[in-house]
């Protein structure tokens, strides 16, 4: 009796796994924002220019015709711990196209934020993680904390231009 359950649960994994390719295909490519490079602002702050890039980056990408999807936070922390790595060994933005493969992107976008004789410097780059190629960088000036925040969604937009 338990050699039909067993072999019912083995053959609907299966299906679902033969599935998976289909269902990625369908979603259209990913994009992750990885954390935000820098030694002096506050980590809700650099969370709040990245959640800032993914908002202009999803401007970006509803007034083309692209199908995108822009990965959350959230998403890139669960794919980790779906795979079993550690998210600590992949904040690193300095290898960016290793970890948009392991988090399962397609395209990256890393960012630093320099702060130079009063002037906030937002800096950014997408790549495209297969090949490893650097598809487009930017850098915009801010006078303030407020508007390099405001400002963010910028940097997403210029970079997916």
């Amino acid at each position: 009796m338990k050699i039909v359950p067993n072999f019912f649960r083995l053959y609907c994994t299966l299906v679902l796994i033969s599935l998976l390719p289909v269902q990625s295909a369908i979603a259209g490519e990913r994009l992750a924002v990885l954390k935000i490079e820098d030694t002096v602002l506050p980590e809700r702050l650099l969370n709040q220019i990245s959640d800032g890039i993914r908002s202009g980056v999803l401007s970006a990408v509803k007034s083309g015709d692209s199908a995108i999807e822009i990965m959350t936070r959230e998403s890139m922390l669960a794919n980790l711990d779906d795979n079993g790595i550690d998210p600590t060994c992949v904040e690193d933005a300095s290898c960016e196209v290793e970890t948009a493969r392991l988090i399962g992107a397609d395209f990256v976008i890393t960012a630093t934020v320099l702060n130079v004789d009063s002037t906030y410097l937002l800096s950014g780059n997408l790549h495209e993680s297969s090949r490893g190629s650097l598809l487009a960088t930017a850098q915009l000036e801010f006078d303030s904390k407020l508007r390099l925040i405001t400002g963010a969604p910028s940097l997403g937009e210029t970079l997916m231009a």
